[in-house]
Order: C-alpha cells, then sequence, then structure tokens
C-alpha cells in the first residue's frame, strides 16, 4: 500500500499548479494532506475520480484543515474529537481513518512559533493525540 503524506499550504493552489499529474505519476491508494484551507465544494470538480474524498476543513474559512483521498473507501472515517473534553477540533487539524488492518491518522500541527499561541497549540495537540490513540489501541483489542 502507497500512503503519501503532503502539507499542501492550500489545495486548491497546488491543483492549479499539476498536482492532479504528480498523482497520477505517483499513484498513492491513499493521499493525506494537510492545511487544505479549502472547503470540499471548493476542489471536489477539480479531484480524479478514482479517489474517495474525506474532507475535515477548519471552521475559519482558508485556515488550515485536513483531507484524505482514497482509492478504495476506509471501514469507518473519522474527524478528531478530543476524547478528553469531548470538544470537536474547529481546526480540522487530525482526521482518521479506519482501515482493515490499522488505523491511519492525518494530522497538521502547526510549527511552534515565538509567541505562546503557537506553542501551545502544538503542545495540546500532541497532549489530545497521545490519549486519543490510546484510546484506539484499547477499542481496537
Amino acid at each position: 500500500m502507497k500512503i503519501i503524506s503532503w502539507n499542501v499550504n492550500g489545495l486548491r493552489s497546488v491543483l492549479r499548479k499539476g498536482f492532479v499529474d504528480y498523482l497520477d505519476e505517483e499513484k498513492p491508494d491513499i493521499l493525506c494532506v494537510q492545511e487544505i484551507k479549502c472547503r470540499p465544494d471548493d476542489v471536489e470538480k477539480t479531484w480524479p475520480a478514482a479517489y474517495r474524498a474525506y474532507f475535515h476543513p477548519a471552521e475559519k474559512p482558508g485556515y488550515a484543515g485536513t483531507a484524505m483521498f482514497c482509492k478504495k473507501a476506509p471501514l469507518a472515517v473519522e474527524p478528531h474529537v478530543d476524547i478528553v473534553s469531548k470538544n470537536p477540533d474547529k481546526e480540522g487539524r487530525i482526521l482518521t481513518a479506519e482501515l482493515a488492518d490499522f488505523f491511519l491518522v492525518n494530522v497538521y500541527v502547526p510549527t511552534p512559533s515565538a509567541t505562546s499561541a503557537g506553542s501551545a497549540i502544538a503542545k495540546n495537540g500532541t497532549t489530545v493525540f497521545c490519549a486519543t490513540s490510546s484510546a484506539w489501541r484499547r477499542r481496537s483489542r
């Protein structure tokens, strides 16, 4: 199985720059993209029909977000919900696919910046991800 992960920094932008040709050449079974900065309606007419698309966009337009494009449908695809506080991920930073033999987690964690806000997002995201992955392990046993 071939899986590609790429922080595209704007999915609409890479689609205008020949990304579909790259995809045709590489032929991944699953493509995970981060920082999509769009909604499904913005790109679904330009996406290859061979892939099923799963989006977790940020609530804020033009910001963050993750997506997965799969040749074969996973058993389940879930946007991240913080299992500790039960809060939805409003920035679309984690999208999880359950496949037959494993969970594939598409994560976008911003680079911690010099500001305390950037560091707090990265630290909180890592903590929540570790707690969530522990819950997945327990669930799959």
